[in-house]
């Protein structure tokens, strides 16, 4: 499977409820079985809510199942947070996304090792 990811929001602020935009693509040519995303929120950042239901995990990381996903299908959600009040303005503030499958080849794919070569 070939899948994107995109993960985005504007820079958190102290107190304020803000969103994480996410979309999960299959850029591949046959469908995805049981995708999901993990969310590692960075651990001053509090959770919300999220359009889509997630399971916590642990780290301050959740996981949102995307089901099935279609060849050049995307899904999407959105996971809402709030910034601990006393984190002083302007500090750095990492949260990261992956999503899964994340292989290049499927297990079993028979591949006889031929190459092309220009």
């Amino acid at each position: 499977p070939r899948m994107g990811l995109d993960f985005s929001g504007l820079p958190p602020r102290p107190c304020v409820n803000q969103t994480y935009q996410v979309r999960g693509c299959n850029y591949g040519f046959a469908e995805v079985q049981d995708a999901y995303v993990d969310v590692q929120l960075d651990p001053r950042l509090l959770f919300q809510t999220s359009s889509i239901p997630g399971t916590v995990l642990p780290d301050n990381t959740w996981r949102f199942d995307l089901g099935n996903i279609f060849s050049n299908q995307c899904r999407d959600f959105t996971i809402t947070y709030q910034l601990d009040c006393d984190v002083p303005a302007g500090q750095t503030i990492c949260s990261e996304a992956v999503i899964y499958p994340d292989t290049i080849c499927l297990p079993g794919t028979p591949w006889n090792g031929a190459q092309l070569l220009a």
